[in-house]
C-alpha cells in the first residue's frame, strides 16, 4: 500500500505540475496578446489627416481659404513668411508656421472654441492653446511695424461740416455731459 500510495502521490504531483504549466502558458499568452496602451508618439494617420485638412484649406477651392481663415491665400502665405523671417514663429517637429497661423486665424475669424479646434486640427486642447498664444504674441510684436495709431485730432473738414457737428463737437459733448451730471437729463 505504501508503494501504491507513493505512486498516487507522484501521479498527483505530476498532474498538478502539468495543470500549473498549462495555466502559466495560457495566462502568458493572454498577457502577450493583451491590448497595448495608447502610444505616446504621434500617429502617422493623424498626421495624414492634418496634412489633408491644411491642404484642403490652402489649396482647395478658391474660396476655401477665404471662408476658413478670412484671408486670401497670398496674404496668408505672406503673413506666414513675415512671421517666419522675423523669427517670431518657427516650424516645430509636428506643427508648421502655416498650421499655427491657421489655428489662430480660424479662432479669431469664427469665434471658435478650443474644443472645436481640437476636432478640426486633431490636436490636444493644450496644443491649440499654446500655439494660439504664440501667434498672438508674435502678432503683438509686429503691431508697431505694420499699424499706425490714428491721430487724436478731428480733421478740419469734419469739424466745419454741420453734418457731423453733433457727433464730433467736443464743446457740445462736454456741455451735454455737464447738464446731464447736474440736472440728470439733457
Amino acid at each position: 500500500m505504501d508503494r501504491d500510495q507513493g505512486e498516487s502521490v507522484r501521479l498527483c504531483c505530476t498532474a498538478t505540475s502539468a495543470v500549473v504549466i498549462m495555466l502559466v502558458t495560457y495566462f502568458g499568452m493572454l498577457y502577450r496578446h493583451r491590448p497595448r496602451p495608447i502610444p505616446r508618439e504621434p500617429s502617422a494617420i493623424r498626421d495624414l489627416y492634418r496634412h489633408a485638412h491644411m491642404h484642403h484649406i490652402l489649396y482647395g477651392s478658391t474660396s476655401s481659404c477665404t471662408e476658413y481663415l478670412r484671408m486670401r491665400k497670398g496674404t496668408f502665405f505672406h503673413l506666414a513668411q513675415i512671421l517666419r523671417d522675423s523669427q517670431l514663429l518657427q516650424d516645430t517637429i509636428h506643427v508648421s508656421v502655416e498650421e499655427q497661423l491657421a489655428i489662430f486665424l480660424h479662432i479669431l475669424g469664427h469665434k471658435s472654441k478650443n474644443r472645436m479646434m481640437r476636432v478640426d486640427f486633431i490636436r490636444s486642447g493644450e496644443t491649440i492653446s499654446r500655439y494660439f498664444n504664440k501667434v498672438l504674441g508674435a502678432i503683438c510684436v509686429l503691431r508697431d511695424q505694420y499699424m499706425k495709431q490714428a491721430p487724436n485730432e478731428t480733421p478740419s473738414e469734419v469739424e466745419s461740416s454741420t453734418l457731423w457737428y453733433p457727433y464730433f463737437s467736443v464743446s457740445e459733448l462736454l456741455s451735454s455731459l455737464f447738464v446731464f451730471l447736474i440736472f440728470g437729463h439733457v
